[in-house]
């Protein structure tokens, strides 16, 4: 309710989340308003999360693939990550994603969107794709399809370090979509905290001309309506 401070409670969802009692995804008062605030009740680690399994060898084939990525040897990593692929009997998420992160870079996109769909609908608890799948959904302004594919999320309660900022990046993006600018804010002061090339003033500038327009918007079709009128 409105009653008592924003500080408790702030505690209070934050205590009732970590009871599982309440979602990580919450509408309450904050600053005389009802808003929809992101609780930051979860683990960051760096032990894998992924739920699909995965063979040593093939495990140790994507780490080699993930450094040969990182030092921009795109051919190595494609190499490894199809290694890591077959060793693995030809089928895991987090290697089909790797492969098509690779087809993404090279510029084929079409192909790698068809792909993506499929490695959702196979493998809907992975994180990675099913977030990337939501993010282009977020800003083409599907967000009942970006919600739906998001939803179980909310509630994880341990991420691993790469994961998080993809998915604040997609929070943010939605929040903008859906226009709930407070909500866009409170991710952004969660990313500066994960990723140190998170671009504030290029976030900030951008909410704030769509509040600007989503402000201007009401009066232009007052106006609008006045000359429909003195026209009749």
């Amino acid at each position: 309710s409105q009653t008592g401070s924003d500080q408790i409670r702030y505690t209070a969802a934050m205590t009732l989340s970590r009871l599982d009692a309440v979602s990580n995804h919450v509408k309450m008062w904050q600053g005389g308003e009802l808003k929809e605030m992101i609780l930051m009740c979860f683990e960051i680690t760096n032990e894998p999360t992924d739920i699909y399994p995965m063979m040593p060898k093939a495990h140790d084939f994507l780490r080699k693939g993930l450094e040969a990525r990182h030092n921009g040897n795109l051919e190595l990593a494609e190499q490894y990550f199809q290694k890591a692929l077959d060793a693995n009997g030809g089928d895991h998420p987090s290697l089909l994603y790797n492969l098509l992160a690779i087809s993404q870079t090279r510029g084929t996109i079409a192909e790698a969107n068809r792909e993506l769909k499929i490695i959702v609908e196979k493998f809907p608890e992975y994180s990675f794709a099913a977030i990337s799948l939501a993010t282009q959904y977020a800003r083409q302004g599907k967000t009942k399809a970006a919600k739906k594919l998001t939803e179980k999320f909310y509630d994880k309660k341990k991420w691993h370090f790469t994961e998080i900022r993809v998915w604040l990046y997609f929070n943010l993006e939605f929040s903008i979509a859906e226009k709930h600018f407070d909500s866009a804010r409170n991710a952004m002061q969660m990313l500066e905290q994960f990723d140190e090339n998170f671009d504030k003033n290029y976030w900030e500038e951008s909410i704030t001309r769509l509040e600007l327009i989503e402000k201007i918007a009401p009066l232009l079709e007052k106006s609008k309506d006045k000359r429909r009128r003195k026209k009749k």
